[in-house]
């Protein structure tokens, strides 16, 4: 086993034990591409993105830049995708609009993220501005505000 894959369980297990989701029958593969090439994947458009989890894959895309082996920062990144593979796995959030279904999925990743980073010492900004990426996007009149705590998750 490399030490990537060593890493995926360890993160995979972390990320179980935070949420209570079910383990994945298995590990999705992680890729390393380009930054242009993930951006032109996960946005269609310029954005600031350093991994991606597509639905309904088996793969975990992470910017070439990242080191998730020997960077702890880039690690939490990789367990953010984690969780929204194991989100995927569990069939968590899939009730509401697509829309809040992101949302809440984006709040679940960041708490476990954050989690993960506070326990092993590093203390980052995860958001490149002040407010989380599901603020205020939600605008369809069907949308519902995003739970403010874990305990309000859904799946």
């Amino acid at each position: 086993m490399t030490r990537l894959a060593e890493i995926v369980a360890e993160l995979l297990l972390f990320a179980q034990g935070f949420t209570g989701y079910a383990p994945a029958e298995r590990p999705p593969e992680v890729i390393f591409v380009a930054q242009a090439e993930l951006q032109r994947q996960a946005c269609d458009n310029p954005c600031e993105v350093f991994g991606w989890h597509p639905r309904g894959s088996h793969i975990v895309y992470l910017d070439d830049r990242m080191d998730p082996v020997s960077n702890l920062k880039a690690r939490g990144v990789l367990l953010h995708e984690l969780v929204h593979y194991l989100q995927q796995e569990n069939h968590a959030f899939e009730a509401d609009t697509e829309c809040l279904n992101w949302a809440y999925k984006e709040q679940e990743a960041y708490r476990v993220q954050g989690a993960w980073l506070t326990r092993n010492n590093i203390f980052t900004s995860l958001y490149s501005t002040a407010r989380p990426p599901w603020y205020g996007v939600c605008s369809n009149e069907n949308d519902q505000k995003p739970p403010d705590s874990a305990s309000e998750k859904t799946g």
